[in-house]
C-alpha cells in the first residue's frame, strides 16, 4: 500500500518519497465501501489502476481524506451493493419473484 508522504529506503541508506507510477486509471461505477486487511480501516474505493508489481489495484480515500493506492490482496470490499447477497441470488433463480 502506498499513500502519499511515505519515505522509502535508497541505496547508500537514504529516504525518498518515490510516488508509484500507475497506468490505466478508470473511475468505479460508483464509490465503494471496503477495509484495510491489516489494519480493518474503513476506506472509500473511487478508482482501479495498473501499479507495477501490485495490480490490479484501487484508489481509495481514508477516514482522514487522504488517497492511497492498495493492490487488491490488501483490501475486502465490504459494500452490500456489490458483494453478492444470498437473499438477491434467491430472487433471481425464480426469475425475478419476490423471496417471502
Amino acid at each position: 500500500m502506498y499513500r502519499s508522504g511515505q519515505q522509502h529506503r535508497q541505496e547508500g541508506g537514504g529516504r525518498q518519497d518515490e510516488a508509484p507510477m500507475i497506468s490505466q486509471a478508470a473511475p468505479l461505477p460508483f464509490p465503494l465501501e471496503a477495509k484495510l486487511d491489516a489494519t480493518g480501516e474503513t476506506v472509500t474505493l473511487l478508482q482501479t489502476c495498473d501499479w507495477p508489481d501490485h495490480s490490479p489495484s484501487n484508489i481509495g480515500v481514508d477516514q482522514y481524506g487522504k488517497q492511497f493506492i492498495a493492490s487488491f490482496t490488501e483490501l475486502t470490499v465490504t459494500d452490500h451493493r456489490v458483494v453478492p447477497n444470498e437473499q438477491a441470488n434467491r430472487v433471481r433463480s425464480r426469475g425475478g419473484a419476490l423471496a417471502r
